[in-house]
């Protein structure tokens, strides 16, 4: 999808100088890792600043990536969604506008392990992030089969990890069903190019492997 006109403004401001200005007042990023961070949540959401000055998402900032996800619900009506970020942030404006709950490092362990025995059941829709979900989480594979990526994290371990959440034993589909959701002209890009790249090379190896036997 594209960026809405005040992204694509932002995000093009902070890659090319490193600076955004949001409401006339400029955030800054001294360091490549800081730039990067603010291009990915830029790519995800109108960004503002909040009451204590940081970085952060209104709750009712555009993102035209929600308005994707919506798309997406709408397209499966009554079946349950895990959409997934790695920003704690945009998960939790992201979820109530879904009609979700949010899944992230902030909620605690006894609550999480309860959405995972009501996902499915009458929590239709998680919001959740990979720091959260990648590594110790079972069951959502019983009542799920369909996954949003708002983004893909910078990390090949946590993607691995986050990809088998719903592609485990005791899946009941046929197959899952993954929607990436790309910004146009954006790191987007470069997470996807890359991420095709590594599904490609593994389906080479399988493919070897087929030959051989």
């Amino acid at each position: 999808m594209d960026l809405s006109p005040v992204q694509r403004q932002m995000w093009g401001e902070m890659a090319a100088h490193s600076i955004a200005w949001l409401a006339e007042r400029p955030t800054v990023a001294k360091l490549p890792l800081e730039q990067r961070i603010r291009l990915r949540q830029m790519a995800l959401g109108e960004v503002s600043f909040d009451a204590e000055g940081a970085v952060a998402f209104a709750p009712d900032c555009r993102s035209t990536k929600i308005d994707a996800a919506l798309k997406i619900q709408a397209r499966h009506p009554g079946e349950p969604i895990l959409f997934l970020t790695d920003s704690e942030r945009f998960a939790r404006i992201a979820a109530p506008r879904l009609g979700a709950q949010p899944f992230t490092g902030r909620v605690p362990k006894r609550v999480r392990n309860e959405l995972v025995d009501r996902f499915g059941v009458d929590v239709p829709y998680l919001v959740a992030t990979y720091q959260a979900i990648a590594e110790g989480t079972d069951g959502l594979q019983a009542h799920c089969h369909i996954e949003v990526l708002f983004n893909i994290a910078d990390s090949p371990v946590l993607n691995e990890q986050v990809s088998g959440r719903l592609n485990r034993t005791g899946q009941q589909a046929d197959k899952i069903v993954r929607y990436t959701l790309v910004a146009r002209n954006t790191a987007d890009d470069d997470h996807f190019d890359r991420a095709v790249a590594n599904m490609d090379a593994r389906r080479s190896e399988v493919d070897k492997l087929h030959v051989d036997l």
